[in-house]
């Protein structure tokens, strides 16, 4: 084992990040995850380029529809 470096004195392993778990691995989003609708709603803006808004008009009824499927009303 080779000789610990100053900065790594307080590095202890851990025992939830192991060579078993693949850390890129996406796990599927179901209705048994988000059983309860959310409780509050929250609203933001964004300014997007000119040149987006079109696209953006375009995609907008997708995005609600996926977003819909998943208990999250727009």
């Amino acid at each position: 084992e080779p000789p610990k470096r100053k900065k790594d004195k307080y590095r202890k392993p851990k025992p939830w990040d192991n060579d078993t778990i693949d850390h890129w691995k996406m796990e599927p989003f179901t209705r048994e995850d988000n059983p309860h609708p959310f409780l509050e709603e929250s609203s933001f803006a964004t300014l997007f380029p000119t040149y987006r808004e079109k696209y953006l008009k375009e995609i907008w009824p997708l995005v609600t529809k996926a977003l819909k499927e998943h208990g999250v009303a727009c």
